[in-house]
């Protein structure tokens, strides 16, 4: 039923789009052959329409009898979007076009034609993009064609299908559609709309290949700025590739290359007509997608994921916030510049930082660079102030006084330069007042900017809250993951500087008072409690919060990754003074587990060294009692990523602390370990020892202390058969040269992936190999171990033949 309904709907729009593009054409042709010419800027469009309703009918037949999966629901939202563009254009001609033979009349409609002209400029580009649309569906289903070869083909075109669609589900990425709804969520009607209607947005869009750079100062609204674009791209630009990407500080897995590259390839395969010949060869190269790829992996893809549509829009928000901006500009400088990829259009926001600037020289023309300016921003801002104002309750009492109202517009619109942020937080204050007087002299008294906005904030926090509210700012500063509101309810308890521990009676009753802590610093977004700007976190690390009065809330990176590594640990260990057992009551009654277990080891290799003994007492504490450490591993196990919550709570971990502290890299606990006397040979972790688990993990001033804390470099046996193995297995070029001066065995047969020679074959690392071969490394049989083997030992098999 759901198919013929379709077919309904797709051979009616045919049929509307036909009858209308036939009378837009008869129009200007009825005009040309009356007045023997047409003003300019009618005449490509009198040569563009007839080619696109010819490619209309060469598309109708075919695609009412179409076997390519998808064709019809991606042609209607075309089709619809095709109509409405002809009948904006139909309008327009009615206006512009004489219907008497008038000269006068005709002087006026032709002059007023000019004003029109950019605008038929774009309707004509666009109408150009999707007639080049509509080809690429006509070119791609005349590839497919209809099967002739019976039930065999047809059995094949199932499984070919399948393929894709399990191709579709393969890569994932973190999801930006969250940030981009919160984005959306912030917006009021029109914001924005000055940029939408402005020429650099239109002309981007329109254009056959486009750049577009958009800057501004911290908290001038880009990224809700960045939602209404991908809105109006998602409404007019029907049938086109469309992938986006916010980068977050708020969440370390949306500042990495890898989850920008996962993300983009997750969301343009879910969009694919046709799934490319290299990205199927990549995803049987996988085992059939039982393998993750690697980013360089997809990288190399791309490229014609991206050139399989007939356009596709990349839209990048807060670039600024990515930890790795270089990278990503690489990869978008390398789609760039593909001759497979001729309708590209990039759009990316950010601050106007020197670095980001200086890479984009040379790449991103002046013309297609846009500051937002603080005149625009200021209309944006000013219709937000009115509609707090008209529609807070915090307001109510003060609604019907217009002369205040007037005031409160005018003394913030005097000082936001800009700055939606500053703005936002100055409403937040003001709904504190409770008496017109407390009013107008908070309008006096206003800050002058974000940093005096975030001091004045700070500082009027209550004296019994300030410790509170400190520990929230700490953990959601540096957490390596979002923290929830349950999550954050139980930081509040832990007292990770002082004398105590982790204190039940401490914990939020009601998980909404963090915001009551913490004022307009913070907010909570569907569960999650995020610093509310990428700017209060730049101001809680920065110098200028050292020197201020709130200078008790400035926060240093090590040493608050040092405190929160200790909090993770107290709270393990107040675990471990309990009686349950079943790990899912556990998670449930103590939501603070899961992020103790999995991070407190990231957070201890990123600790100072002054609060290294705490870390270590702490962490020694944990190793020495059974149920704690059993707990700890049975929640998250860095030995096996892939195995979570299978070890039993009741089963006694075979590795030891050292072990998983060189996994960490964690290395103050290392050196206490080893002076403690713990055996830096003993093998009982997936890796093998702790010598090996430190050169998988790439921790180099770990494997360097081990070595000579009398760690053995020819053991055999671990995920790589022997030390040397994992080294080059993992292309650790300096920690291949570390091992060889440490005199490891170049030669060195290991029972599983052989030698070191015959795993840096597979690897395909230059430099390794030249390491090895310059150590006397002997390279007979090579060829024939790795012509068999390169791909299992690619796809992580634990065990590959040996030649």
């Amino acid at each position: 039923m759901a198919e013929i309904i379709a077919g309904v709907s797709i051979a009616s729009s045919f049929i509307q789009l036909v009858d209308f593009g036939t009378k837009v054409v008869s129009r200007l042709h009825d005009y040309r052959s009356d007045f023997q010419e047409l003003p300019k800027v009618f005449r490509d469009l009198h040569i563009q329409l007839p080619l696109l309703l010819r490619t209309i009918e060469a598309l109708r037949s075919k695609a009412e009898s179409s076997t390519l999966p998808g064709l019809k629901d991606h042609l209607v939202p075309i089709l619809d979007g095709c109509k409405n563009e002809l009948q904006s254009l139909d309008q327009l001609l009615t206006d512009l076009l004489p219907v008497t033979n008038s000269w006068r009349e005709k002087l006026k409609k032709a002059s007023r034609s000019i004003f029109q002209e950019s605008k038929l400029e774009r309707m004509h580009k666009t109408l150009r993009q999707y007639t080049d649309t509509l080809m690429f569906y006509s070119i791609a289903e005349a590839q497919n064609g209809p099967s002739t070869l019976g039930e065999e083909v047809d059995t094949q075109n199932e499984a070919t299908e399948a393929e894709m669609e399990r191709i579709r589900r393969w890569v994932k990425g973190p999801d930006p559609h969250i940030n981009y709804q919160s984005a959306l969520n912030q917006r009021l009607d029109k914001t924005g709309s000055w940029f939408l209607e402005g020429n650099e947005y239109q002309n981007w869009k329109a254009q056959d290949k486009s750049l577009l750079w958009v800057n501004g100062i911290p908290g001038s609204g880009k990224s809700v700025l960045s939602a209404s674009i991908i809105e109006d791209v998602q409404q007019s630009r029907p049938g086109l590739a469309l992938a986006f990407f916010y980068f977050s500080f708020n969440d370390p897995e949306k500042q990495l290359f890898d989850s920008f590259c996962r993300s983009i390839f997750q969301q343009l395969t879910r969009q694919a007509l046709i799934i490319p010949k290299p990205i199927k060869e990549l995803f049987r190269s996988c085992t059939s997608g039982r393998r993750t790829p690697t980013v360089y992996e997809l990288v190399k893809v791309l490229g014609d994921l991206v050139g399989a549509f007939p356009g596709c829009y990349l839209i990048v928000d807060a670039l600024d916030e990515s930890s790795e901006p270089d990278n990503v500009l690489r990869l978008l400088k390398d789609l760039w510049s593909r001759e497979n990829i001729p309708h590209l259009h990039i759009l990316m926001t950010s601050r106007k930082e020197r670095d980001i600037e200086l890479s984009l020289s040379g790449f991103v023309a002046d013309e297609d660079c846009v500051s937002l300016q603080t005149k625009s921003v200021d209309e944006d801002i000013r219709r937000y102030v009115q509609y707090c104002w008209d529609h807070d309750p915090k307001f109510k009492k003060w609604r019907k006084n217009s002369e205040l109202k007037a005031q409160v517009e005018k003394s913030l619109m005097l000082k936001a330069s800009g700055m939606f942020r500053w703005a936002s937080c100055q409403m937040d204050e003001l709904r504190k007042c409770i008496n017109v007087k407390q009013l107008r002299n908070a309008l006096v008294s206003l800050p002058k900017d974000l940093d005096e906005t975030y001091e004045r904030i700070l500082c009027g926090i209550e004296e019994q809250n300030r410790e509170y509210a400190l520990r929230v700012l700490r953990w959601l500063a540096f957490a390596n993951s979002t923290l929830t509101t349950l999550e954050v309810a139980e930081i509040v308890a832990i007292d990770a500087e002082g004398e105590g521990a982790f204190d039940k009676d401490e914990v939020l009753s009601d998980p909404e008072d963090i915001i009551a802590l913490c004022s307009s610093l913070v907010t909570i977004r569907e569960s999650a409690v995020v610093l509310a700007h990428y700017s209060v976190q730049e101001y809680l690390v920065s110098s200028r919060a050292c020197q201020g009065p709130a200078k008790h809330f400035a926060l240093e990176a090590r040493h608050s990754n040092a405190i929160v590594a200790c909090g993770c640990l107290m709270y393990l260990l107040h675990l471990a003074d309990g009686s349950m057992h079943d790990l899912k009551k556990l998670k449930l009654f103590y939501p603070l587990a899961l992020y103790s277990a999995r991070q407190w080891w990231t957070h201890a290799s990123q600790a100072s060294e002054s609060c290294a003994d705490r870390i270590c007492i702490l962490a020694n504490k944990l190793d020495g009692n059974y149920r704690g450490f059993t707990i700890c591993l049975s929640l998250h196990d860095p030995d096996d990523n892939n195995n979570q919550g299978r070890r039993s709570t009741n089963e006694k971990p075979t590795p030891e602390l050292l072990y998983h502290a060189s996994c960490a890299g964690i290395i103050p606990l290392i050196r206490q370990l080893m002076s403690a006397g713990a055996n830096v040979n003993h093998a009982g972790g997936y890796l093998g020892t702790s010598l090996q688990a430190a050169i998988v993990k790439k921790h180099s001033p770990a494997v360097k202390m081990l070595l000579a804390g009398g760690a053995h470099v020819d053991v055999c046996g671990g995920r790589y058969g022997s030390v040397l193995n994992a080294a080059c297995a993992t292309n650790s070029e300096n920690i291949v040269q570390q091992l060889i001066v440490a005199g490891a065995d170049v030669n060195l047969q290991a029972d599983t992936h052989g030698s070191p020679l015959q795993v840096a074959c597979c690897t395909g690392s230059d430099k390794v190999l030249q390491l090895l071969l310059k150590a006397g490394a002997n390279s007979r049989g090579v060829q024939s171990f790795a012509d068999r083997s390169i791909l299992r030992l690619h796809h992580g098999c634990r065990e590959t033949p040996r030649g």
